[in-house]
């Protein structure tokens, strides 16, 4: 077969292609309940957390479903080995998105707005930059593999501007936890360290999988 290219553009609807949307739209449905899950947090909601959180979770583990079909498919098939090894890779790296938000969900349930209420602002802020990234991240995957590689460059940049400005919210809510004299646990302080990590870690690996995205079109375009 040709390149990776002449896949997306010449049998789109071939299972594993169809599959690696399936999976990118999946992981943003899994950032899009996440953001809903910390806006309904810092609102006070608590009644509906429990149902949210387990659809973070649900979305997590399909987007694992199906990326071990799509890695079992990939060993089949016509498509050559080093397009088998990059599209693997490109899962894996997506897959990494959806694995930190559901992570983030789960720290979400363990701590309590009023823990977080200086920080609110800024974690609120950061997961919505976050969900633009992905929406991004998943219209690139799902239209522009197999455009022009100005369209696809455009995301790739666009994706490491937020990616950026989140990197600059998370430094700044780490300041802003320094100076604070905490009256509450260690271990409250150490699941807040983590939620912020994870939650930084879904743009990380964003910007990742869209860097990989451009290597695959230089590559074999």
């Amino acid at each position: 077969m040709g390149s990776l290219l002449e896949w997306f553009r010449i049998r789109r609807e071939v299972g594993i292609i169809k599959a690696t949307r399936t999976h990118a739209k999946k992981v943003y449905d899994c950032t899009f309940e996440l953001n809903n899950l910390i806006r309904i947090f810092f609102e006070g909601k608590t009644q509906e957390l429990p149902n949210l959180i387990k659809k973070v979770h649900d979305l997590e583990n399909e987007a694992d479903t199906i990326r071990r079909q799509i890695m079992l498919d990939l060993t089949k098939g016509e498509l050559t080995a080093d397009i088998r090894e990059d599209l693997g890779n490109l899962i894996i790296r997506l897959d990494q998105v959806a694995n930190n938000a559901n992570a983030t969900a789960k720290r979400v349930s363990l701590l309590t707005p009023e823990v977080l209420t200086p920080i609110a602002e800024d974690i609120q802020k950061m997961s919505k930059l976050t969900l633009n990234c992905i929406e991004i991240l998943q219209k690139t995957i799902d239209k522009q593999l197999g455009e022009t590689y100005q369209t696809i460059f455009e995301s790739v940049s666009q994706i490491k501007r937020l990616e950026h400005e989140i990197d600059v919210i998370n430094y700044q809510i780490k300041e802003k936890l320094a100076k604070i004299k905490p009256d509450y646990s260690s271990y409250i302080a150490l699941l807040t360290f983590e939620l912020i990590n994870s939650l930084e870690n879904i743009s990380d690996f964003a910007e990742e999988t869209a860097d990989f995205i451009k290597l695959i079109n230089v590559r074999h375009g």
